[in-house]
């Protein structure tokens, strides 16, 4: 069967969306007031373009994606992501309709409904084959700070960019080694936690924590709020590789040459041990990576077996 539809097209997603047991989306923007339009629930999936730079523009509602994560939807990220896709049990609708209330009032959308299981199972591959950088609460709370609120109708349309290089966020592999941070590190670190507090998820498992580096270091340069960083751990003969996390944010003492990378660390961190993890490089073909390496990670392909690789 193969319907198109148009005028009924927000009622019919809808209704289909409260009877289906499994629901997987792939929907760029999530707007205020989404999380009520579609009916999703513990253990349905949900991927969304999530940057930093459609939060701010008020495209992807945090609030609204943080009622999603409290019921136990699992939610990704997808920067470039524009497919508006979903998946209701044996029941696809594919077309223009992104999940907000402006789509659903305001816009003239148009869709595609089947249940032919060869696409079916073509959508389903899609969704999952880009699953990969999940949405955690440190995350959120890192968006609800650069939200903003759409101003429709004046707001300007925002251009979509052609290159499609950047899909999922910057990903840096970092080496790092034990450091004891003395008075003056103290000293900055006070000065700016009030400003990290805010932007924390307060979930206890989590914890502020700051990385120190040369203010001159490239990394440093470079390293933007909302970039994941993957840890390499390296305490006298003892290599661990951390899962990823994201920074908060760097501060620069220019007086001091010093920088601060914060991030809210799990205090309960999964890691791997080196030896491990290189054998995971090993069977996924990633080569470049060494104990000593802090780089960005510009190959999409090795972003998702790095993100997955915990």
């Amino acid at each position: 069967m193969i319907q198109f539809l148009s005028d009924d097209l927000w009622n019919t997603i809808k209704s289909v969306s409260k009877r289906s047991k499994r629901t997987k989306a792939a929907v760029a923007y999530f707007g205020k007031g989404a999380a009520d339009q579609l009916s999703l629930k513990k253990g349905d999936t949900l991927l969304v373009a999530m940057s930093l730079s459609n939060v701010s523009s008020g495209q992807v509602s945090p609030d609204d994606i943080q009622k999603l994560y409290d019921k136990g939807v699992s939610i990704y990220n997808l920067g470039n992501l524009h497919a508006k896709v979903y998946l209701f049990d044996n029941t696809a609708i594919i077309g223009s309709a992104n999940v907000s209330n402006h789509s659903a009032n305001y816009l003239l959308e148009g869709a595609v409904l089947t249940n032919e299981k060869k696409v079916l199972r073509d959508v389903d591959r899609f969704i999952s084959d880009h699953c990969n950088e999940r949405v955690d609460q440190d995350y959120i709370e890192l968006c609800k700070s650069y939200y903003n609120p759409p101003k429709y109708p004046e707001r300007q349309q925002r251009k979509l960019s052609r290159n499609t290089a950047e899909q999922l966020s910057p990903l840096w592999v970092i080496s790092i080694h034990p450091l004891e941070f003395d008075k003056d590190d103290e000293v900055e670190i006070k000065k700016k936690l009030g400003k990290y507090e805010k932007k924390r998820s307060h979930n206890p498992r989590f914890e502020l924590s700051q990385l120190r580096y040369s203010s001159t270091h490239r990394f440093i340069r470079n390293v933007r709020a909302g970039d994941i960083l993957i840890q390499i751990f390296r305490h006298g003969t003892r290599t661990q590789v951390l899962a990823p996390t994201r920074a908060l944010g760097v501060e620069v003492n220019s007086k001091k040459r010093r920088a601060y990378v914060w991030i809210e660390d799990r205090k309960q961190t999964q890691k791997r041990s080196w030896t491990d993890f290189e054998k995971y490089l090993r069977r996924n073909t990633v080569t470049g990576i060494t104990m000593l390496s802090t780089r960005k990670i510009k190959d999409e392909s090795m972003k998702k077996v790095l993100l997955r690789g915990f």
